[in-house]
């Protein structure tokens, strides 16, 4: 670790929580006087705010913006708060100044932003999150000029940020929380590739991710125990709630394992012809 360099991230990290906490009181306080104001707003607000402390952890050659991810299957998604993508690579498809479109091939991660979730809400923003990933498959015209490629490799990094979830307590632990979103998975078929890598819970400083055993890290010169891609090796799927205790370490854990798996995603040029035809 470098002093400085974290240094720095802690005053990211602190910009982040204040601009979160000023948000809510003023989205808060606008509220009670004009019942016209979206709640999204304060939604988009946050968005905004992560979108700067993401830049600060992401390479050069990396973007992050809003849109809809696409392949050459003719799928969509729905809306994604967060993705992070290869901009030197990437034929940005805009329509307007509003939407943008965004192909599988050079997405390297995708994540939503909620505030307090119920139990259940948090498990279907995970389900969701999950519906996206499904799309990421090459096209048939790549497929047959490299026989060689592997579905593991186009997995994207995906993550959920929420300001808490309510109904934990004694009674009803995280990793209760964590059992339900497994089970909620199998029942909606979801293959294990596709699980979440990694939900942060701001309030709660908590973390549910799945880590990789140091064994692994060591073979493939990653310097961090928690990593959270591939997830699509049955052996490295190793789910733990993680407490964080403040703000910094939270953060650090988003800010690892999307640094790592930025290294290790590789990433691969949209071909026009595979959407055109």
């Amino acid at each position: 670790m470098h002093n400085r360099y974290f240094e720095i991230f802690k005053i990211k990290v602190d910009n982040f929580i204040n601009e979160l906490a000023r948000s809510k009181a003023l989205y808060e306080n606008l509220a009670n006087t004009n019942k016209l104001l979206h709640a999204g707003e304060y939604g988009m607000y946050k968005e905004r705010s992560l979108h700067q402390l993401i830049d600060f952890i992401t390479p050069y050659g990396y973007q992050v913006t809003d849109g809809f991810i696409i392949n050459s299957y003719n799928e969509t998604s729905t809306q994604c708060d967060l993705i992070i993508f290869d901009k030197i690579k990437t034929p940005l498809i805009e329509f307007g100044n509003r939407f943008q479109f965004l192909p599988v091939e050079s997405v390297a991660a995708i994540g939503e932003v909620k505030s307090t979730l119920s139990k259940k809400d948090f498990i279907e923003a995970l389900v969701k999150l999950t519906s996206i990933k499904k799309l990421f498959r090459p096209s048939e015209s790549f497929l047959k000029h490299n026989s060689g490629f592997s579905q593991e490799n186009f997995a994207p990094f995906v993550f959920l940020i929420c300001d808490s979830v309510t109904g934990i307590n004694d009674d009803y632990t995280f990793n209760d929380l964590v059992k339900d979103a497994i089970k909620s998975y199998q029942e909606n078929n979801v293959e294990k590739c596709d699980y979440h890598n990694i939900a942060v819970l701001i309030h709660q400083n908590k973390t549910l991710s799945y880590n990789m055993p140091l064994d692994f890290c060591k073979a493939n010169n990653l310097k961090q125990e928690k990593t959270y891609q591939p997830i699509w090796q049955n052996h490295l799927m190793n789910h733990t709630v993680n407490d964080c205790q403040d703000h910094y370490n939270l953060l650090r854990e988003l800010a690892t394992g999307l640094s790592n798996s930025l290294k290790m995603r590789k990433l691969f040029y949209p071909d026009p012809v595979d959407y055109l035809w």
